[in-house]
């Protein structure tokens, strides 16, 4: 009966008659002790989750020192890469660029000898690469002695090559992966710190469009197919949206 009538009441009244219920259950300094036990652990102290949304996935090869084991570069997925203008600009040689932000993880390998050379190939990935995400992805450059990028990617059929036109534009040597959509030259221009990663903002060139393919590497447009993190997700490789949400 009473909470018929209190349903017919304004909500402020049930705020009040649940107040001094509480009061009148444990007394004044009960409920103040109530009210300072410890917080239950609030969503906005969670770390956010992955944003559900599905993009291209790139590698990123790098040069690395002279010296370093024989090899002359690293290659590893970027967490993020996209580009934040829409109108190209015009280098000094007559080049158009366009600007790019990549998402590199600090701590890497290739974190380390990106921001030490600041300069890089972007490789747009295709489905039948899906395997190399794990590869390159997933094993760090750090321990090449032990585990070897380069031979993974030729045993699964996508040999590591030269490109000299790229590297001569580029003024470095740095092999890229053989059979990818597309291939961008990026030289640094500014750092953002991001937390776990830096955000890089670059100066990004087509390479196969404006210096040439001379290993033909690149499949006409029409006939190319890009590979996107959602089938890689899909496959396992990468986590999917609902492991954060578990």
């Amino acid at each position: 009966m009473l909470l018929r009538r209190f349903d017919r009441c304004n909500p402020m009244a049930l705020v009040a008659f649940s107040l001094f219920s509480l009061i009148g259950e444990h007394g004044v300094w009960g409920f103040v002790s109530f009210k300072i036990a410890k917080p239950r652990l609030s969503l906005f102290a969670l770390p956010p989750p992955v944003p559900p949304i599905s993009s291209p996935v790139y590698a990123l090869s790098v040069p690395l020192s002279s010296g370093q084991n024989d090899e002359s570069t690293n290659m590893c997925i970027v967490t993020y890469a996209a580009p934040v203008s829409l109108a190209t600009n015009t280098s000094s040689d007559g080049i158009p660029f366009q600007y790019w932000a990549v998402s590199v993880k600090k701590h890497t390998c290739t974190h380390q000898s990106f921001l030490k050379n600041k300069v890089g190939i972007i490789q747009l990935m295709k489905p039948e690469q899906i395997e190399l995400v794990e590869v390159l992805g997933k094993h760090s450059g750090h321990d090449r002695l032990q585990y070897s990028k380069r031979e993974k990617c030729a045993q699964l059929g996508f040999p590591w090559k030269a490109v000299d036109a790229w590297n001569e534009y580029l003024g470095v040597d740095c092999d890229v992966l053989s059979g990818c959509a597309s291939y961008m030259g990026i030289r640094f221009d500014t750092l953002l710190d991001a937390g776990d990663h830096d955000m890089v903002l670059c100066r990004g060139v087509w390479l196969e469009r404006h210096i040439g393919d001379d290993h033909n590497l690149v499949l006409p447009l029409a006939e190319q197919n890009v590979l996107y993190s959602e089938a890689v997700r899909d496959a396992g490789i990468l986590p999917s949206f609902r492991d954060h949400f578990d």
